[in-house]
């Protein structure tokens, strides 16, 4: 049920133009012990958060972020929709009902389904996206040359200085970006918000952040705080992991930002979804 991936960037570029606060969060395995409280000692994430008041807290900052975001990227997971039914993001029922329709029928359930059975829709559905839908958007010519090109950016993560210095700079982009130098094995919502304050304070306009679990309530402050903030989670290392083929790809600076461009880009550099995203997902 997500919504295209036009739709979302279309939105984004809005934003930037009017200056308008915006968020995507993006949830996958850490996030679901995040938002069902599972809390130390974590079984995913190890050392995650220093104490269990933070892993309170990160419990309910990502929910705030989940709930506040403009786009929120997730995967149909039941663990996953039963976390976020937990957190009353979701409605209560929605795991059973949707899963129930996926493996009794074999298909998703229709939109005229979905109205009869949730006449209030979720506010979560109206703007779901793709959960790896991060990988797709250096795919688009349109968010190299929006965002990574002209904008100034902030980056956050253990990864960005090595994707600055070998991706960003080298294929002419990012080059006015900020490259945050304190720590990035974030466990405390001190260091979080520190991170976060640190992006507001900066003259940068947009911050990608690829900081695990913590990224949620990063990004959430930010937005919160009158920014614009994007989880970017692993795409640095699948741009810069060329031993690996299957899941490297490079930043679209040579193909057109149209679905013949977005397609000609996936068959000559890497394919980090081998989807299309304006056929959906």
């Amino acid at each position: 049920m997500s919504q295209h991936i036009s739709v979302m960037l279309a939105d984004l570029y809005t934003a930037l133009e009017e200056g308008r606060p915006w968020s995507l969060v993006r949830m996958g395995d850490g996030e679901v012990h995040a938002l069902t409280g599972v809390h130390a000692p974590w079984t995913y994430y190890a050392n995650a958060c220093a104490s269990l008041a933070d892993a309170g807290d990160l419990r309910q900052r990502s929910i705030d972020a989940v709930r506040n975001a403009d786009w929120a990227g997730w995967l149909e997971d039941q663990w996953l929709s039963r976390a976020l039914e937990a957190a009353q993001l979701l409605p209560k029922g929605w795991t059973e009902w949707h899963f129930g329709i996926l493996e009794q029928l074999k298909r998703r359930p229709t939109e005229e389904e979905r109205i009869a059975a949730f006449p209030e829709e979720p506010q979560l559905i109206q703007r779901a996206q793709f959960g790896w839908c991060n990988l797709h958007m250096g795919i688009r010519r349109g968010f190299v040359e929006r965002v990574l090109r002209q904008e100034s950016l902030f980056l956050a993560g253990e990864p960005m200085q090595r994707w600055y210095d070998q991706v960003l700079l080298p294929a002419g982009l990012g080059t006015g970006a900020i490259v945050w130098q304190g720590k990035t094995t974030v466990s405390t919502t001190e260091e979080a918000f520190a991170i976060a304050d640190a992006f507001v304070a900066s003259s940068a306009t947009v911050m990608l952040a690829s900081l695990g679990v913590w990224a949620l309530p990063i990004v959430g402050r930010a937005k919160q705080l009158g920014k614009i903030a994007l989880d970017w989670g692993h795409a640095p290392d699948h741009h810069l992991r060329f031993e690996e083929p299957h899941w490297q790809y490079r930043l679209n600076t040579c193909c057109e930002d149209s679905p013949a461009g977005t397609m000609a880009h996936y068959k000559h550099a890497g394919s980090a979804g081998q989807c299309l995203p304006e056929l959906g997902f």
